[in-house]
């Protein structure tokens, strides 16, 4: 039995719940499917057909902007976003201040109609409207809310590394199953042409670059 395999009783129990699957099953294996999912963009013909992705996640949908607001507001993650943020801040002698959650503000936005805060291009329109006359262009209508003095640096350093991962790619130095399992040319090319810089495709390149590793690099620079 499994007892005698050196599984623990909750082992037990979880592979009863969940087994784990057949070898060369690759079309159930969730793993695989999670990264058939993370990696849409870069898929190769052949692991495109030979895994179907797991399904997207369905977004959380509110009926008004108010509800969506008060749902923020209660989030727990944003207590630890904003400690993460005031703690990574510090090392660059910056101090975060967030006016927008004082709760005179709070407060009177909730009071306003939803179709105030965005329109087809811009969120958080009410805000953005009437700061106009007193922020700069560039913090006033910035589509991120990244700091530039934390993420600049991060985003430099990923450039480098990415081009290095570009290199390695174009010269072959990535072999294997995992490699097989994506389209490098497609994936070398949006390196090369888009970079990080483009905060909307980052994501997905990101989660191409993590599946594929950088052992490649690490086994050059060991030689």
């Amino acid at each position: 039995g499994l007892t005698g395999k050196g599984y623990s009783k909750l082992g037990i129990v979880r592979r009863l719940l969940w087994p784990e699957p057949k070898k060369g099953d690759a079309d159930t294996d969730p793993e695989l499917r999670k990264v058939a999912y993370e990696t849409r963009d870069y898929r190769s013909a052949s692991f495109a057909n030979a895994v179907e992705p797991l399904p997207p996640i369905e977004p959380v949908r509110y009926t008004t902007s108010k509800a969506a607001r008060r749902n923020l507001l209660r989030w727990p993650g944003l207590i630890s976003r904003l400690e993460a943020w005031d703690a990574k801040a510090a090392d660059y002698g910056v101090k975060h201040v967030y006016p927008l959650l004082d709760r005179r503000i709070v407060e009177f936005t909730l009071s306003l109609p939803g179709q105030v805060f965005r329109d087809v291009e811009w969120k958080r329109l009410f805000f953005r409207q009437a700061m106009d006359d007193v922020l700069p262009a560039e913090v006033c209508w910035r589509e991120v809310k990244a700091d530039p003095a934390r993420i600049t640096p991060l985003i430099e350093a990923m450039e480098q590394a990415y081009v290095q991962i570009a290199h390695a790619i174009r010269a072959g130095h990535y072999q294997g199953r995992d490699a097989d399992r994506l389209d490098m040319n497609r994936l070398a090319n949006d390196i090369e042409e888009i970079g990080v810089r483009d905060r909307k495709r980052l994501g997905r390149l990101m989660q191409a670059v993590e599946f594929l590793g950088t052992r490649p690099l690490q086994s050059r620079e060991d030689q």
